[in-house]
């Protein structure tokens, strides 16, 4: 999987779209869900094949845009830091490490721990082809103590998907278009986390069973991200 052949700028642009209604964040844009030939994010380690000039040149990719791309930027320096821990190279890190700097951004530091939980919990919740969905957001606006980045969750059955080809993009982006939208994701919402949002898409047939849910993934991710937002049931 070679990024110059693959996942390269064009990748990037293709993924991205400006909402007409999104008026609430300048600049926003509306990151739509990768395709999962492309990262598959139900592997601990979704880019453990790339070499290492690939891990550099995908972050800068994806930190070096109108709007950044954090998550994956974060599964990339993430997988960085995996390496250095097992022997790996340490200046691939600190190059990674200086991306962010330099964007001034910052790497998502519960996202591996949330990941974890997540697929934790499905393995202990009914999957099915149903047609509703929970649905993860990043949330900008925290401090240092609060890791700097909040989760919204959310549920969804809708069935107007308008330009999209699933339920949580097609929510999600009404939710920053301001329509029945969360305020904290209204006006300071960041991207779709899809690598949490894979593992929750299409589980439920009923209102009361996705909402039992919602609340549920909603608790599981208390313990490993200091702000979890959106509603519960319990």
């Amino acid at each position: 999987m070679a990024v110059s052949n693959l996942l390269n700028e064009k990748w990037f642009s293709d993924l991205e779209i400006e909402l007409p209604g999104d008026v609430h964040v300048p600049d926003r844009i509306f990151r739509c869900r990768p395709n999962s030939d492309d990262i598959d994010f139900s592997k601990p380690r979704p880019f453990k094949k790339f070499k290492t000039n690939e891990l550099r040149e995908f972050c800068k990719l994806a930190l070096l845009r109108p709007w950044s791309a954090i998550e994956l930027a974060t599964l990339i320096y993430d997988e960085a830091k995996h390496r250095v821990d097992i022997g790996g190279s340490e200046e691939t890190f600190q190059i990674i490490t200086t991306l962010f700097k330099q964007t001034e951004n910052v790497p998502i530091p519960w996202l591996t721990n949330a990941r974890k939980a997540l697929k934790e919990k499905t393995k202990y919740s009914r999957t099915t082809d149903g047609n509703a969905s929970v649905y993860f957001v990043l949330v900008s606006g925290f401090t240092e103590t609060n890791q700097y980045y909040g989760c919204y969750v959310g549920q969804t059955m809708t069935t107007q998907l308008d330009i999209f080809s699933d339920s949580q993009s097609a929510r999600i982006a009404k939710h920053f278009a301001g329509i029945r939208a969360a305020t904290s994701v209204k006006t300071r919402g960041i991207e779709p986390l899809w690598s949490l949002n894979h593992f929750t898409l299409n589980i439920a047939d009923t209102r009361e069973e996705i909402e039992n849910l919602e609340t549920s993934f909603h608790r599981s991710l208390e313990p490993v991200v200091p702000r979890v937002l959106g509603d519960t049931n319990d």
